[in-house]
């Protein structure tokens, strides 16, 4: 049976440290900066500032913030914090203003303790503080009674929404794991313990109540502390006998400074995985010295109070590659569950949960995170009891001791495929040379390129080895161990990585590291010249790969959005590279067959790339002037009546002409879009205001309106000044309820219909949610913008909105110029093939589409597992997801709707080929019908080939409008539609913190059935959204389709060879 302690109620910590200075008042407490302390000393000092509080009417679980540095001050001002029922709470003095302000902020902080020296600090200004060194005499006080379950202290950690969450921890959860009863290590009245960590950090908790609960001394290191500096001496000096360190300090010392530790007798390991390696150089020391030690590794996140779990390393097998977690504390416990909430089986993975007496009492003042991570204990007999989603991966040993795998959120995606750093890291830890790695993913936002880099340290002096001999021989190991998407392209040796203030390795300082910067050379024997050339196209666009002859660019994640990226640096480089080239030969060597290399004209002139596209952008500017001002689109009847205040005008498209009157027709906000997003910036009212005019001074669509009667045709005319109306609202004193009533009365006011004669087209609502973060909620109609460019729009506003915050500039690409659309669909118009390609469909039976609907909508989440085994068939079939989504859907609706003569509407891109031309906002989209050849498709990846050859096929006539196809068949020739929507900037926002992934969505449609298939790779993963009017296909309709085709897909990632 598991060793449990009892634990009284009433015991708390500061009765604890009271229980020492009864015992021996007269033993040292603290030792900091060769200044001693007592227990009675610390006690009367603690005593007096608990007075000084209760005069400040501080009392039960008020928060108390301690703006001190590490000193015997700090110390005392928590105690006394203690000892009137307050929670504590570190405020560094080193740390950023603007956070320690969010900490007082969102912690609702009573009162400051700081010492007079921080007077003049900006992080106090608007708070009430108390000078601990100007307290004198206080009139005595009964303090008040303390309970187990009151907050002791408060600690924020990093949160994955970009704002720091308070972890509230209880003196219950405190008292347990530095009880003297645990086993985990030995506490006492004869032991010294070294306060290393920083009190923002939990591992202080175990350095300070660790010492001063069992009567043991607690030497403080100095604030200006250098780890591998002073340690060594501080250690001896002092004979600590108990230390703990983080993964990355001990692999410093043990690879430079190894004797430093020979005098501690118990150490301690834990905060991230710790190398096997440095483990038993460290054991083999220890061993030769024959003195007696203890030498644990330890786990535990803040949630569950700092420790959980202890594995003794004297334990650990030869030939392990991997530290066990070990087994739970006493009155703690550790799960391994599945998705479903079971306990997994030896070999297998699931998420690290914690229960027991170790679980916090949760975030503080989110009830909402709390309720999602501290979920009910189904294990535990315990009424109320409660477990801690840690959101770490481990995998159960044949043992039953669970192994640290990684961070399930600590995921990455690059090109689409999910890679887990700790999976890379611990593949080039594998290689003998490596002491230490760190793998962090670099974001290239500008060339929206994603790059896995490798950073480490090496046991060998690299001064005397060469630094590619290495190298070599990480990336043979690498290119052994793990697929070809999950090597780093980079591999950076350092002397040392560098630490943050915790002591752990500083991915974040990784991140935005910086060397001279160089592509992957892909020149080899196997390659052309233009072979290269293209592929280091392709390496810019979609990020590192594989460079070989048979490379094909959907395989590698390529879509038509990013093929026009690739086609305008083609162009750049001096290659006439087309669309339809592209689609039709994907490889790498077949579409390179026909291209020829500037140098290679056949007049023998040299033409330089890069004089090149200055021409091209001379010309495109020449381009959009002449549409300004002597504008071709346009007759010179409709010129003469432009009013003066119009900048520019031109013909509205089909695709618009179609909307707008839609919507005059029927009545209903058709046509209409309203999103809202939770910003993770302060909001201020006049930046964000300036903001938008520039955005809409860059963007002709924001500044449009359309005129029905005034001229020969309707035309999109653009107003010279920029006004795009805001609205700004304070919700920081909404509590959830009402700021959910709120939200939705704001949503239901923007989806009011737009008066199409009337610029803007777009309105926006900005409300304050805290200090940091503001919810950003606008609507426009969907005749200026398309999906691909509203997140453009967003991606570029909060951008310039986060650089004008801070005074800074932001240099923003030149998008192309929107008139060359409306020029593009006139020659469409005018194709004869088009025509005649289109004529051999016919219209569905008519229906009045404007009659009463009824549209419900449905909105499920692929399995993860699905679609990393779609991606896999990408690789292997080199077809795009697009294409196996569409199979999955032509089949599943054409069986819903009995349908044997099916037509699905398949909606295209049109932008225009040019440079810029995924930067211009618009309306790009079309929708083209497509019928599918169902009996000779024997299987999914037939069907699939069929799909994208179908893509292919009508590829030349993408922009033949949709209207005139109904024109011509005399009605709609479908009454479902596809869209596979892959939004790379939406991702760039997630990956820089600047957005949540939740996001409400709201738009309206006519459409009879439309399927969306949403690749938010940086979000949820692939969504299927299905909308449809259940009054005309029956109530449950669109969630049936739904599932339907989830069900389809699967089949399409795990049976794609059987018979459909």
């Amino acid at each position: 049976m598991k060793e449990r302690i009892v634990l009284h109620e009433r015991i708390v910590l500061h009765e604890q440290f009271d229980a020492m200075v009864e015992n021996a008042p007269h033993k040292i407490a603290i030792s900091a900066h060769h200044v001693e302390m007592t227990y009675q000393n610390v006690q009367d000092r603690a005593t007096q500032l608990a007075y000084r509080l209760m005069d400040l009417d501080i009392g039960a679980e008020d928060v108390v913030g301690i703006h001190i540095e590490r000193s015997s001050d700090m110390i005392i001002a928590m105690l006394a914090a203690l000892k009137v029922g307050a929670a504590y709470l570190a405020l560094p003095p080193d740390y950023p203003t603007e956070r320690l302000r969010y900490m007082i902020t969102d912690s609702r902080t009573r009162l400051v303790l700081t010492r007079t020296m921080m007077k003049d600090s900006t992080v106090i200004e608007n708070v009430a503080t108390v000078y601990i060194d100007e307290i004198q005499s206080v009139v005595p006080k009964i303090l008040p009674q303390v309970t187990s379950q009151q907050l002791a202290y408060v600690i924020y950690t990093s949160g994955s929404t970009g704002r720091p969450k308070g972890v509230g921890v209880t003196h219950h959860g405190v008292t347990n794991f530095v009880s003297q009863k645990q086993q985990y290590v030995h506490f006492g009245p004869n032991e010294k313990i070294l306060q290393l960590a920083p009190a923002a950090f939990d591992a202080s908790a175990f350095e300070i109540w660790g010492a001063l609960t069992n009567g043991a001394a607690l030497v403080l290191a100095s604030p200006s502390y250098q780890a591998i500096d002073e340690l060594p001496k501080c250690l001896v000096e002092h004979g600590i006998t108990i230390l703990l360190l983080t993964p990355a300090l001990f692999h410093v010392l043990v690879d430079y400074r190894e004797e430093a530790l020979d005098s501690v007798p118990q150490l301690l390991v834990g905060g991230d995985a710790m190398s096997v390696t440095h483990a038993f150089k460290y054991l083999s020391r220890k061993q030769k010295l024959g003195k007696h030690f203890l030498f644990n590794n330890v786990y535990g996140p803040t949630e569950g109070t700092t420790l959980v779990s202890s594995y003794s390393m004297s334990s650990l097998s030869i030939d392990a590659i991997k530290s066990p977690l070990g087994k739970p504390i006493v009155n703690a416990e550790m799960y391994l569950l599945d998705e479903m909430l079971r306990p997994v089986r030896p070999g297998e993975r699931g998420e690290i949960y914690i229960g027991g007496q170790s679980v916090a009492r949760g975030y503080l003042y989110q009830p909402g995170l709390t309720s999602l991570r501290f979920l009910p204990d189904p294990f535990s007999t315990q009424p109320g009891a409660r477990m801690f989603a840690t959101g770490d991966e481990g995998v159960l040993s044949n043992d039953g001791l669970i192994e640290f795998v990684g961070r399930l959120d600590d995921q990455v995606k690059v090109r689409g495929h999910r890679v887990e750093l700790a999976e890379v890291e611990h593949a080039i830890k594998s290689c003998q040379d490596v002491s230490a790695v760190c793998v962090v993913l670099n974001i290239d936002s500008d060339r929206h390129v994603e790059q896995l880099v490798a950073h480490y340290t090496t046991h060998i002096d690299h001064t005397t080895h060469k630094n590619t001999d290495v190298e070599q021989a990480i990336i043979t190991r690498v290119q052994t161990l793990l697929p070809s998407y999950m090597w780093p392209s980079q591999f950076i040796q350092h002397e040392q990585l560098p630490l943050t203030s915790s002591g752990k390795v500083d991915r974040r300082f990784l991140m935005g590291w910086k060397e001279a910067e160089r592509l992957e050379e892909v020149v080899s024997g196997e390659l052309s010249m233009t072979e290269a050339l293209v592929a280091e196209i392709w390496q810019q666009i979609l990020g590192p790969f594989d460079v070989v002859p048979d490379a094909d660019f959907f395989a590698l994640g390529g879509d038509s959005l990013l093929a026009i990226q690739v086609i305008a640096e083609a162009e750049k480089r001096g290659l006439n590279l087309t669309l339809s080239t592209l689609f039709r030969t994907s490889t790498l060597r077949a579409m390179c067959k026909d291209l020829v290399l500037p140098e290679q004209t056949d007049n023998g002139l040299t033409r330089n790339p890069a004089l090149r596209g200055v021409c091209r952008g001379l010309a495109q500017t020449e381009e959009a002037l002449s549409q300004q001002n002597e504008n071709p689109l346009i007759n010179e009847t409709d010129k003469q009546r432009l009013p003066v205040n119009i900048e520019t005008a031109y013909p509205a498209t089909r695709l618009q002409l179609g909307m707008l009157f839609e919507g005059l027709y029927s009545g209903k906000a058709i046509y209409l879009d309203v999103i809202a997003r939770d910003v993770n910036l302060p909001l201020d009212e006049k930046i964000l205001h300036d903001t938008l005019q520039s955005i809409a001074k860059r963007h002709p669509v924001l500044r449009t309106k359309f005129d029905l009667a005034s001229f020969s045709e309707v035309m999109q005319l653009v107003e010279s000044l920029p006004s795009l109306p805001l609205i700004v609202e304070n919700y920081t004193n909404l509590d959830d309820e009402q700021l959910a009533a709120r939200h939705e009365k704001v949503m239901v006011e923007l989806s009011q219909p737009f008066d199409p004669e009337e610029a803007p087209l777009m309105r926006v609502h900005a409300a304050a949610l805290n200090e940091g973060q503001f919810r950003l909620a606008y609507a426009f109609h969907h005749a200026i913008l398309d999906g691909w460019s509203e997140s453009v729009f967003i991606l570029e506003l909060l951008r310039l909105y986060q650089a004008n915050l801070v005074s800074e500039s932001v240099l923003l690409e030149q998008p192309a110029p929107l008139s060359e659309f409306v020029r593009l669909e006139r020659e469409a118009l005018d194709n004869d093939k088009a025509k005649q390609f289109f004529s051999q469909y016919s219209a569905k039976e008519k229906t009045d589409r404007y009659q009463d609907t009824d549209y419900r909508k449905a909105v499920l989440v692929l399995p993860e597992r699905t679609v990393e085994q779609l991606l896999k068939n990408v690789s292997d079939w080199g077809i795009p997801l697009k294409s196996m989504f569409f199979a999955g859907f032509y089949l599943t609706t054409a069986h819903q709707l009995q349908d044997i003569d099916f037509v699905a509407g398949m909606s295209v891109n049109g932008r225009p080929e040019m440079e810029g031309a995924d930067l211009t906002l618009g309306l790009f989209l079309n929708h083209i019908p497509i019928k599918l050849n169902l009996d000779s498709a024997n299987n999914w990846q037939a069907l699939a080939r069929q799909s994208f050859d179908a893509e292919k096929e009508i590829l030349p006539f993408r922009r033949f409008p949709y209207s005139e196809i109904q024109t011509m068949l005399g009605g709609p020739p479908f009454e479902a539609a596809f869209s596979y929507v892959h939004f790379h900037s939406r991702n760039e926002l997630l990956e820089q913190g600047l957005v949540n992934s939740d996001e409400d969505v709201r738009d309206h449609t006519s459409l009879p059935i439309r399927v969306e298939l949403i690749n938010d790779l940086k979000g949820e993963g692939i969504l299927i959204n299905v909308t449809a009017d259940e009054k005309r296909y029956g109530t449950g309709f669109a969630l049936a389709l739904a599932e339907r085709l989830s069900e389809k897909i699967e089949d399409i990632a795990f049976v794609s060879e059987q018979i459909i």
